[in-house]
């Protein structure tokens, strides 16, 4: 992942926006009473460290994330907490025995793997028999911007969807890849985010890095980006901007 899109920053700032979506994710583990839990791609750790103060008992949580960075911060805000770690792995080689876990989660994850299949063979590999599985995702696919010149939205969408990162529409697929790794009794569950203002969408989906890499990518000229841009931020300013994007929460169990 890019640090310049995906700073410690930006993912302290979308903690609050994504409450009632995390708390659903939780929900899964909360009544173990012990064993191993795991948040894969757990950025600055705060899904791992709220896990650790909501699930009583002996139930060990562990955060992982490839970037030394984000787990050295994770460690950080986990100073002097009982029953949680962080270790730096890859989600596609988890440094778990096999059937080993209790529970896994993972947030906004997937979108970034070269090699979704092999991630969910991992996850199923960790898992105990019985045990759940939780996936967030974002559906780049959904993202509408109301207030763009015409033609603009399904650019800037089909970017997002489809170069800015690895696997932008696999919250379309997750179902797909639950069932082929041999996981049982899915649920998906999908939340609309709706924003009425410029300068959250800006901090939450970082539009304003995102258009800047178009330009510099040569999919979006200097005469465009300024006249996109002007565009919403008049709209904002009289009070018709609108954005949606759709998260999904997609659970199964080994």
């Amino acid at each position: 992942m890019s640090s310049k899109l995906y700073s410690i920053e930006y993912l302290e700032k979308t903690t609050q926006l994504l409450k009632e979506i995390k708390e659903k994710s939780y929900e899964r583990f909360l009544d173990l009473e012990k064993g191993h839990i795991v948040d894969v791609g757990c950025g600055t750790g705060q899904d791992a460290i709220n896990l650790s103060r909501l699930i009583p008992g002996k139930v060990q949580v562990t955060g992982v994330d490839i970037e030394e960075g984000m787990i050295l911060k994770a460690r950080e805000n986990a100073q002097g907490m009982e029953g949680i770690s962080f270790l730096q792995a890859n989600v596609e080689a988890l440094p778990f025995d096999n059937e080993s876990l209790q529970g896994l989660r993972n947030e906004r994850l997937i979108q970034h793997v070269p090699h979704p299949v092999q991630a969910f063979r991992e996850f199923s590999r960790v898992l105990q028999p019985g045990a759940s599985l939780v996936i967030v995702e974002t559906d780049w696919s959904s993202m509408t911007l109301y207030s763009a010149p015409p033609g603009m939205a399904s650019r800037v969408k089909d970017f997002y969807a489809d170069k800015n990162v690895p696997n932008g529409s696999v919250a379309l697929d997750l179902n797909t890849l639950l069932i082929q790794t041999g996981f049982k009794d899915i649920e998906f569950n999908v939340y609309p985010l709706v924003s009425h203002s410029l300068d959250q969408v800006i901090a939450f989906i970082r539009l304003d890095y995102i258009l800047q890499q178009m330009v510099e990518r040569e999919l979006m000229s200097t005469e465009e980006h300024e006249t996109l841009f002007k565009s919403l931020r008049e709209a904002d300013t009289k009070g018709h901007f609108a954005m949606s994007l759709n998260l999904v929460v997609a659970t199964g169990i080994k």
